[in-house]
Formats: structure tokens, C-alpha cells, sequence
């Protein structure tokens, strides 16, 4: 199953939610990396074999130079809310 990272640009309650789907999901903040650079959280995600899911377009850069990463989903959603985001994008992974 793919596992799912959250970057920190999304709301811990998106996590919440796409495990509610049965997905296997966690939040960057959930392994304590709040506040850290996208460097170290795509370095994470790489080692631990997750796909990051971020609003950071900053990422794909990092992932097409790279491309050792088990996968990234970039969200381009407007406006960035849960209330847009979980009806409109995630429950598609239902």
C-alpha cells in the first residue's frame, strides 16, 4: 500500500481524514519535523519509502532531479482549506 506523507503546508487534520479512508497516512509533524526545510523532508521521505503530498511546487523540482522518491502529489487546490480540500481532491482516494 502506498503510504502517504503530509508536508507541513497542509492541515494535521487532512491526515486524519485520509486515514479515515483506510489510506496509511501521517503528518510530518507526527514524526516531529514541523518547521524543518523541504531538503530534510524530502531526504526523510526518500529513506522511509513515502509519497509526499504538499502544496510546494518547490518539490517537484527536487523529485524530477532526482526521481528516487516513491512518489509525490502536488495539490493545486484554491483556496488551501479543509473544506475545499477533503470534499473536492481526497476523497477520490476513497
Amino acid at each position: 500500500m502506498i503510504k502517504l506523507l503530509l508536508d507541513q503546508n497542509l492541515s494535521p487534520k487532512t491526515a486524519d481524514f485520509i486515514r479515515s479512508l483506510g489510506w496509511d497516512a501521517k503528518d510530518v509533524r507526527e514524526f516531529g519535523k514541523g518547521g524543518t526545510d523541504d531538503a530534510d523532508i524530502y531526504e526523510f521521505a526518500k529513506a522511509e519509502g513515502w509519497t509526499l503530498v504538499t502544496y510546494d511546487l518547490d518539490f517537484s523540482r527536487r523529485f524530477m532531479a532526482d526521481k528516487k522518491l516513491p512518489g509525490l502529489i502536488l495539490l493545486r487546490v484554491h483556496p488551501q482549506t479543509v473544506e475545499i480540500l477533503h470534499p473536492s481532491t481526497l476523497t477520490k482516494l476513497g
